[in-house]
């Protein structure tokens, strides 16, 4: 329950998930 992931429902604000974003929608 981090505050810096702006993520929804993202376990891990991972940069190789979508263009460095990290929320969890690799778009």
């Amino acid at each position: 329950m981090s505050p810096r992931s702006p993520g929804p429902s993202s376990p891990a604000p991972s940069p190789s998930s979508g263009s460095g974003g990290g929320d969890g929608a690799p778009l």
